[in-house]
């Protein structure tokens, strides 16, 4: 489906739990999000190093914390994986589908989720690709960091909201 076609669609949208059967398409979209990051901002070794030699554990990882999907059809628009503590491990969005709200979107079924725990507090540690888009959902960079992958310094940054 063309990004054009996505805002004729939205009725098709749909919001649900990430599934073990989702792993592949997370998988694609993972790696074309992290590869369609701008240069300046990330090296190509830095990207694949990120990426990593094989695929991660989204099995994994979907059983030991939350995982929501958007999507259109049976096509995976973005996604968001998260500990109901607050702490929002990763969100991803297809790079043909970046800037159509579906990371607001996404964000904002984290948030109640979250606020549902009474947690006062969220934080994520946000790809310097990310940081703005964080930052304009009112969070706050508190700490530098540089994450070392397959030899490679990945620098994100400490980033948290309060209140939720």
């Amino acid at each position: 489906m063309a990004a054009t076609a996505f805002a004729e669609s939205r009725m098709n949208i749909q919001l649900r739990t990430l599934r073990p059967s989702d792993a592949a398409a997370m998988q694609l979209l993972f790696c074309a999000a992290i590869n369609a990051i701008d240069q300046s901002l990330y090296s190509s070794a830095e990207k694949q190093a990120w990426i990593g030699p094989q695929p991660k554990g989204w099995c994994t990882l979907l059983t030991a914390e939350k995982g929501l999907g958007l999507f259109c059809g049976t096509q995976l628009l973005g996604f968001i994986i998260y500990q109901p503590q607050g702490y929002l491990n990763c969100l991803y969005i297809d790079p043909a589908y970046q800037g159509q709200g579906i990371a607001s979107e996404l964000h904002r079924a984290f948030l109640s989720a979250v606020k549902a725990n009474k947690v006062e507090q969220v934080w994520v540690e946000a790809s310097l690709a990310a940081e703005p888009v964080f930052r304009h959902w009112g969070y706050k960079a508190i700490k530098r960091q540089h994450i070392e992958r397959a030899g490679e310094f990945l620098t994100n940054s400490v980033m948290v909201k309060a209140p939720v």
